[in-house]
């Protein structure tokens, strides 16, 4: 939840939901004056797993789980959440699947980008660049390597177009580009949520970071927001995920 609200412009909300945005599941409890988007519907499986006190309603102990979950999480990144469902994978019967759907597609048709029209060349790049991230063990590649990928689809884009659709998948949160930075592209925004993550804790996780040699500029980050180049070493150090890929999230920072 708090990675998917990382990436939600708050000046791009709006207070109350679209009115074409309907909560199908009238339980739940949603404060009108913080519904964010992109929306999140919550879906809890093996319904017929779950085991009862005497006397408890199985309602109860949906409730109960569902707050053990979103206890550490924002109330902003809350705000994301439509609606909620409890369903068994064997007894339920189709009826309550297609309820989700429903919900799914009346969401959807809330959204900004329904219904608008959509570029044939947009799609068969995302093709391309999901098979691409596939073999990468960072996900980022250059503008060069864009611009190559591009001329060996069935339509390749112009450099115009191929800024309008490094804009337009930067918006919509699937990848992350800056125009002074055209030499990393992030093609998966998790990972790149996941190494912020590592940086921006708070202190009581920093304990493998060696303190007492480099204090004040540890100092410096958690007070200050000044990040150095040795503690940021020293941070990902132990993370190889990352520490591969020190240079590009040196520069990223």
């Amino acid at each position: 939840m708090n990675s998917i609200h990382c990436y939600c412009r708050l000046d791009d909300q709006q207070n109350k939901p679209d009115s074409n945005t309907a909560k199908i599941d009238e339980s739940t409890e949603t404060q009108e004056t913080n519904i964010l988007d992109p929306p999140v519907i919550l879906v809890g499986s093996h319904k017929d797993k779950v085991r009862l006190s005497k006397g408890e309603k199985i309602e109860i102990e949906y409730k109960k789980k569902i707050q053990s979950y979103v206890k550490d999480v924002s109330d902003d990144a809350c705000g994301h959440i439509r609606s909620e469902y409890f369903i068994s994978n064997t007894k339920d019967d189709d009826g309550v699947f297609q309820k989700i759907k429903q919900d799914i597609l009346n969401l959807a048709r809330g959204m900004k980008s329904w219904n608008k029209e959509y570029p044939l060349k947009f799609i068969q790049l995302e093709k391309c660049l999901q098979e691409r991230k596939k073999g990468l063990s960072i996900p980022i590649i250059t503008l060069k390597e864009l611009e190559q990928i591009s001329l060996e689809t069935p339509m390749p884009m112009n450099a115009e177009e191929l800024m309008l659709f490094l804009k337009f998948h930067h918006e919509i949160r699937a990848l992350v580009y800056f125009e002074d930075l055209p030499e990393f592209i992030v093609l998966d925004t998790q990972w790149l949520s996941d190494a912020f993550k590592c940086i921006v804790t708070a202190e009581k996780f920093q304990s493998d970071i060696s303190r007492y040699r480099m204090k004040d500029k540890l100092k410096d980050l958690n007070l200050r927001g000044i990040l150095h180049s040795e503690v940021l070493e020293d941070i990902f150090k132990n993370e190889k995920t990352f520490c591969i890929n020190m240079i590009n999230i040196k520069m990223l920072s």
